[in-house]
């Protein structure tokens, strides 16, 4: 008695019969459902997100670092030294160790792309991606302004791109609302880790030595948070573990 094929072999072969544009068509429509699919069990994000899609990722294991996507595996940014620069994907996780201030101790160590809460389909915009890359690449000189931590810091610059603009304290929390009013239609958001390995969007997610190197600088400029030498490198030390833990890096 034959076998009864089972529904994936059965549309595999009615694919293969079908003209290979339109078959095409249909795996990419498939590849979408199974997407989104995955985003509503909260599993990771395994395709590279549109340009101008707002990121995060961990800053000290108690803020958050935001950017924009401008696609080819570079962020937009507003660094520490309040500058608006163009970054690759590592260095947006990692910062650069010798950066003033807490954006040495970037301690992330996955990539989160703001996305539709209910279908998890990353939010991209091209007037956002246009704008920073404007203010980034594209710009003949370095631009930027006074950095300050509450007013002035990076999720005004990343709300800025996105067209969502005001005075007063920039937080997080504020970003998001703009995200879900300004690309989402005011339908509520979430973030999505992007897995590393992503075609399109790879990065290298190593925050243990890089916290242990990073803020044995910071604690060597006297500061980390501006809470003191002691303070900073217990802080820093803390992360590192707990990093290490959620790692299985001992």
């Amino acid at each position: 008695m034959e076998r009864k094929k089972t529904d994936f072999e059965l549309i595999l072969q009615a694919l293969n019969a079908m003209p290979q544009a339109e078959a095409e068509q249909i795996r990419e429509k498939l590849r979408s459902k199974l997407e989104e699919e995955r985003y509503r069990r909260g599993e990771e994000l395994c395709r590279e997100p549109p340009a101008g899609t707002p990121l995060k990722c961990a800053l000290s294991g108690v803020l958050d670092h935001s950017g924009v996507y401008l696609g080819g595996g570079l962020v937009a940014e507003l660094t520490g030294e309040g500058v608006m620069v163009a970054v690759s994907l590592s260095k947006f996780l990692n910062g650069d160790v010798g950066e003033r201030d807490w954006t040495m101790i970037r301690t992330g160590f996955r990539i989160y792309a703001a996305c539709d809460k209910a279908s998890g389909i990353p939010l991209g915009s091209q007037y956002a991606a246009m704008l920073a890359r404007i203010l980034t690449v594209d710009s003949s000189e370095q631009l930027g302004w006074d950095y300050d931590l509450f007013e002035r810091n990076c999720h005004r610059f990343t709300a800025v791109c996105i067209g969502w603009q005001g005075d007063g304290t920039w937080t997080l929390a504020r970003l998001e609302q703009g995200i879900a009013a300004k690309l989402n239609l005011g339908r509520e958001m979430t973030w999505r880790a992007v897995n590393p390995e992503t075609p399109g969007f790879r990065y290298e997610a190593t925050p243990g030595k890089h916290v242990q190197r990073a803020v044995l600088d910071g604690a060597a400029k006297g500061a980390a948070f501006g809470v003191g030498v002691a303070a900073g490198v217990e802080l820093a030390m803390f992360v590192d573990k707990r990093l290490r833990e959620a790692l299985g890096d001992d």
